[in-house]
């Protein structure tokens, strides 16, 4: 549930943070906003293997995929 939370909280920061850059320094609006999304991708990509990893976690405890799988999608038990 924090990361689900802390995801959102991380994205309206850095919007604020970059409407609030972007009306001091007007003429380097352009290359805030690149250098903001190039910082950004890499945590996005981090963000998302350590939600897949935290629910790989809980559908194991749950019993719902083996041990080695890697990435497991299925909420369900097969019927």
């Amino acid at each position: 549930m924090a990361l689900y939370i802390g995801r959102y909280a991380l994205m309206l920061a850095g919007v604020a943070f970059l409407l609030w850059y972007s009306k001091s320094h007007t003429e380097e609006a352009g290359k805030t906003t690149i250098y903001f999304v190039l910082c950004t991708l890499p945590i996005a990509l981090a963000w998302t293997v350590a939600e897949t990893v935290a629910w790989n976690r809980d559908l194991r405890r749950g019993g719902l995929i083996n041990k080695g799988t890697v990435l497991g999608v299925r909420q369900l038990p097969p019927e």
